[in-house]
């Protein structure tokens, strides 16, 4: 979601309307946004160094009109070193 052509994090949603979406769903739309999928449900943006992550349909909902809006991702901001480590070890992303 955008305003003002910067990315915007939704906290709550009673307001929208819509069904989880599907994961394949969700990678889609990340990829179309620039996002580099990492394995499913955590992204990696290259050119502001961010790693998104918990991106899973119970993190999301898909209005009538095919938005997907996200709730509540885990957004990180990581070093490039990082985010190669994590290409070649995307096990590791979701470990707590």
């Amino acid at each position: 979601m955008l305003k003002n052509g910067k990315p915007v994090i939704v906290t709550s949603q009673p307001a929208i309307k819509g069904a989880l979406p599907t994961q394949a769903a969700i990678d889609e739309t990340m990829v179309a946004k620039g996002f580099e999928k990492l394995t499913p449900g955590a992204y990696y943006d290259e050119k502001n160094g961010l790693l998104l992550y918990d991106l899973f349909p119970k993190n999301a909902m898909q209005a009538a009109d095919g938005v997907i809006y996200p709730f509540d991702p885990v957004i990180q901001r990581i070093q490039p070193d990082f985010a190669e480590f994590l290409r070649e070890n995307p096990d590791r992303i979701h470990d707590r």
